[in-house]
């Protein structure tokens, strides 16, 4: 009797097991969107599926700060071994320049140096393996393209700030990603990045690597995203500190070290 109990048990289950939701999907995956699927973030990009072979982004936030831009998704393989797909972006950073003038850029407060019209054009690759377990690299280049005169310089803050106005103000910006993201259960992904950025060196040379390290959480609820990490950057800030050498001491170049957390929130449709 015991063993028919638990035949019947074992046959009642195989349904549910076989319907078991699978993890969502990781938000840092090379694939595209389906065709009519769309996402948005507070950080994360506006993401339109328009076709099986294309996607459109865009972030928001930055239309607001006056820096019109967008990004065009090819997907060229997509299987569960290998999804590849390439990408063609254009910004416009020159209305940001003008609208944080005076506060990201206080020297020019009173200045009248000009700001130059910038158009960056940026073209990348991303794969990505794994469904459970996804591990991503990518790779792209962003290029600044002056039309005019500019007498504006790298403004030599924080590097997140930074590495958003390097193509325009240092020449380019060169990035390459690493990434692993793992579902631990259905609602929730673990992940972890590390990047490497090569910029332009300005008018006065510094050392144009920044390297990060970032991780974090992905909780989903319902069709929400809520993303939650924090990203350690070293980079050249032009810190310098004392240092004793024999009877003598000097002033001596050091990279700096920054941890800042991160937060979004990501609706998907």
């Amino acid at each position: 009797m015991s063993r028919r109990l638990c035949l019947v048990l074992a046959l009642c289950a195989l349904p549910a097991a076989a319907g078991a939701a699978p993890p969502f999907p990781s938000l840092s995956d090379a694939g595209l969107l389906a065709p009519g699927r769309w996402s948005v973030g507070l950080v994360a990009p506006l993401r339109i599926g328009l076709d099986s072979l294309i996607e459109l982004d865009t972030h928001v936030i930055s239309w607001f700060l006056l820096a019109p831009n967008v990004q065009l998704r090819f997907r060229h393989v997509d299987s569960d071994r290998l999804r590849l797909s390439s990408h063609l972006g254009l910004s416009l950073p020159t209305g940001a320049m003008w609208l944080l003038r005076g506060y990201l850029f206080p020297s020019w407060e009173s200045s009248e140096r000009k700001i130059g019209w910038f158009v960056v054009p940026e073209l990348g690759v991303a794969a990505s393996t794994g469904r459970r377990l996804v591990v991503t690299a990518s790779a792209s280049l962003a290029v600044g393209v002056l039309a005019g005169r500019n007498e504006a310089t790298p403004p030599e803050t924080y590097a997140p700030l930074e590495l958003v106005f390097a193509p325009a103000l240092s020449g380019h910006r060169a990035t390459l990603q690493l990434s692993a993201d793992y579902a631990l259960v259905r609602w929730l992904r673990l992940r972890l990045e590390t990047t490497v950025h090569h910029t332009g060196q300005g008018e006065q040379p510094r050392s144009p690597w920044v390297v990060a390290l970032s991780g974090g959480v992905d909780v989903a609820i319902r069709r929400w995203r809520l993303c939650l990490g924090a990203t350690y950057y070293n980079y050249d800030q032009r810190a310098q500190e004392l240092r004793r050498d024999g009877d003598t001491w000097r002033r001596e170049g050091v990279r700096s070290n920054d941890v800042f957390p991160s937060l979004d929130v990501v609706y998907v449709r």
